[in-house]
Parts: C-alpha cells; sequence; structure tokens
C-alpha cells in the first residue's frame, strides 16, 4: 500500500523532528533515502511545495549532521537527472526500482562523504544501517 502524496509533507516534516531527536543521541543520518525518493516524486509529479519541503529536509538534515550545504541535494539532483532516466527501462517493477535508487544514492554519499572528509572507518556500518532503515520503509510504505 502506497502513501497518499498529501501525506509528504507530514512525512518530511516528522523526519525532520527525528532527526533533530536522534542527532543528539545516534551519529546517523536518518532516513535519507526516504527523502530522496519522496524528492524524485516530487519532481516527477510536480508537486514543487513540496520538493521546496524536501530541499528544506535535505538542508535541515545536512546541518544537523554537519555534512557541507546542499551536498544532498547535488547527489539527489545528478541522480534524478542522469542515472535514473538510464535505469528507468531496466526494472520493470517500482519497488525494486526504489530500493536500487536508494542503494545508488547512498553510495554516491558514501564516496562524497569519503572524498570530503577523508575517514570512513566508523562511517560503513552506519551507512549500512541506514540502507537496511530506508529500504525497508520504501519497501512497506512508499
Amino acid at each position: 500500500m502506497r502513501i497518499k502524496s498529501k501525506y509528504y509533507g507530514f512525512i518530511l516534516l516528522a523526519i525532520i523532528l527525528l532527526n533533530i531527536i536522534f542527532s543528539t543521541y545516534f551519529i546517523t543520518i536518518f532516513f535519507i533515502g526516504v527523502v530522496f525518493i519522496l524528492f524524485n516524486d516530487c519532481l516527477k509529479r510536480e508537486y514543487y511545495y513540496l520538493f521546496i519541503l524536501s530541499i528544506i529536509t535535505f538542508l535541515f538534515i545536512e546541518s544537523l549532521h554537519g555534512i557541507k550545504g546542499f551536498l544532498f541535494l547535488i547527489i539527489a539532483s545528478l541522480l534524478y537527472g542522469f542515472i535514473i532516466p538510464r535505469l528507468k527501462n531496466i526494472f520493470a517493477y517500482s519497488y525494486i526500482k526504489e530500493i536500487v535508487y536508494i542503494f545508488i544514492f547512498y553510495i554516491m554519499f558514501f564516496l562524497s562523504y569519503i572524498i570530503i572528509y577523508g575517514n570512513f572507518d566508523n562511517v560503513i556500518p552506519i551507512f549500512l544501517l541506514n540502507l537496511v532503515i530506508d529500504t525497508i520503509i520504501v519497501g512497506f510504505l512508499l
């Protein structure tokens, strides 16, 4: 069962609140894959007000976790503009496509994190945990 697009704003606000709460207790970048899928869906359906809210969610998550500004937006835009159009025809089932999109998003974020910050010793388990959580949420809810 897919969530209707009228609830996307509430989901994005809930993700902002969860990241504010969890940034003090965990080091994770929580639900960034879900925000990425909502970002793609908003662009595809031309919901520009939700698109702006997803950009604000990206910026909140970046600022809470000390990541360079607009990094998520650059990665999401590159994926939406160049990689996703080439992958659309490969997968017939939409859930598999979204999981592959999240996986590629996390790979690009991991590579950019390594390039910018240099250390990746303690980051690999965090990325894997977030990838699993986002895959489960997108697979069952979105």
